[in-house]
């Protein structure tokens, strides 16, 4: 399952605007792209043209590993297929870099960048920004 978000700022004196949809899959996957597709159908749900988004978002939730998937009998996916794909995907990945490829559906240019200036140290999972006590 995964539920798609979107918002407006609620800061503004602009309309507010904030949805979310659950979807889920009707089969579990270890592929992106199902997931993908999922999500832009359930965002193309919730959006409405004409107000200025601030947030928006994807979670993923009912996570399972992989051997507790059950089949579908009317699943018309051809999974085998799928996972060797993916296998292939990552090798490339594996050997040139994770910004080598990407699914169209994210674009090919970023007119955006993640806003990070006021996030919090990650002290406990970042080893470059744990702190250091001088005498």
């Amino acid at each position: 399952m995964l539920t798609v978000f979107l918002m407006t700022n609620e800061f503004t004196n602009e309309p507010p605007y904030r949805n979310s949809m659950t979807c889920s899959l009707p089969v579990g996957s270890d592929t992106t792209s199902e997931p993908i597709r999922a999500a832009l159908r359930g965002l193309r749900t919730i959006y409405r043209d004409g107000y200025r988004h601030k947030k928006a978002g994807v979670m993923c939730t009912a996570l399972v590993p992989a051997s507790q998937i059950r089949p579908d009998l009317f699943d018309r996916q051809d999974r085998p297929r799928s996972k060797r794909l993916i296998t292939e995907l990552d090798a490339v990945k594996d050997r040139w870099g994770s910004g080598t490829q990407d699914y169209a559906s994210n674009g090919l240019t970023k007119a955006w960048k993640t806003q990070c200036h006021r996030r919090s140290p990650a002290y406990t999972t970042n080893w470059t920004e744990l702190m250091v006590a001088h005498a």
